[in-house]
C-alpha cells in the first residue's frame, strides 16, 4: 500500500512539473489543482477531508520544492498560478478565467464562484420586475455594501440580495452540481436542490446578486432574470 502511495505521489509531482514547464498559455491550471488536491491526501488515505492548516502546510511545501520550475513563468502569471492553487484552501484566485468561462471551484460539500471584479461602492436599491402571486415583502435590510429583501407566502419564501464588496460566493453543490444559464448576455449560475436549499447567483455591472429560497428552481431563475440595477 505504501509503495502504491509513493508511486502515485511521484506521478502527481511529475505531472505538476510538466505543466509548470509549459508555455504560460498552455498551462492546465485545473489539472494542477487536481494534482495538488491529491498530494494533500497522500498520507491520509483513511480520511476524506483535510484540515485547512494541513492544506496550507502542504501547498507551502509544494512550492518550496517547485521553485526552479515556477521561475520560468512571468512574475504576473506566477502570482496568478500560486493564487489558483491556494484556491484549494482559500477559494480565491483568478488564473483560468479567460480559459474557463465560469470560474467555479468544486469542493467536497460546496463550490466557490469567483467573480471577475469587485467594487467597494455603495449598493443602491434594485427593481424586482417579477414577484410570484401570493408573495409579499416580509423583511428588508440595507447597508453600505448590501441590500436584501425577503418575500414570503403561505407556502414558501425567497430572498434577493445585491452586494458590491465580495470576490466570491460559496454555493451548495453537495447534492447537485451547478448549472449555468445565459439569459440576455448574463450568466446565471443555478445551484442546490429543494431539500437542502437552492438559488441563483450572477454578476452584473460590478454587483453580485443572489436569489435563493424554497420555491422551484424555475421560479428562482424567473425572479433572478427580472432583477434590474437601480
Amino acid at each position: 500500500m505504501k509503495e502504491n502511495i509513493k508511486s502515485l505521489e511521484k506521478e502527481l509531482n511529475r505531472i505538476i512539473d510538466v505543466e509548470l514547464a509549459k508555455d504560460v498559455s498552455r498551462i492546465d491550471d485545473r489539472l494542477i489543482l487536481a494534482c495538488c488536491d491529491g498530494l494533500l491526501r497522500m498520507e491520509k488515505t483513511d480520511r476524506y477531508m483535510i484540515t485547512e492548516s494541513e492544506m496550507k502546510e502542504s501547498i507551502d511545501s509544494l512550492f518550496r520544492k517547485k521553485q526552479k520550475s515556477v521561475t520560468k513563468l512571468t512574475k504576473k502569471m506566477k502570482i496568478l498560478l500560486i493564487a489558483a492553487i491556494i484556491a484549494i484552501l482559500l477559494a480565491i484566485g483568478s488564473l483560468g478565467y479567460s480559459q474557463y468561462k465560469y470560474n467555479i471551484f468544486n469542493f467536497s460539500d460546496h463550490s466557490t464562484v469567483l467573480f471577475d471584479n469587485s467594487h467597494n461602492k455603495r449598493v443602491g436599491d434594485f427593481t424586482l420586475g417579477y414577484i410570484p402571486d401570493g408573495f409579499t415583502l416580509n423583511y428588508e435590510s440595507d447597508n453600505k455594501y448590501e441590500h436584501s429583501r425577503e418575500y414570503t407566502s403561505e407556502s414558501g419564501f425567497f430572498t434577493v440580495t445585491k452586494q458590491s464588496n465580495i470576490n466570491e460566493i460559496d454555493i451548495n453543490t453537495e447534492y447537485k452540481g451547478a448549472k449555468v444559464q445565459t439569459v440576455g448576455g448574463i450568466d446565471y449560475i443555478e445551484f442546490g436542490e429543494s431539500e437542502h436549499g437552492q438559488g441563483v447567483v450572477w454578476e452584473e455591472d460590478g454587483y453580485k446578486y443572489i436569489v435563493s429560497g424554497n420555491v422551484s428552481s424555475q421560479l428562482l431563475l424567473k425572479i433572478a432574470t427580472s432583477v434590474s440595477n437601480d
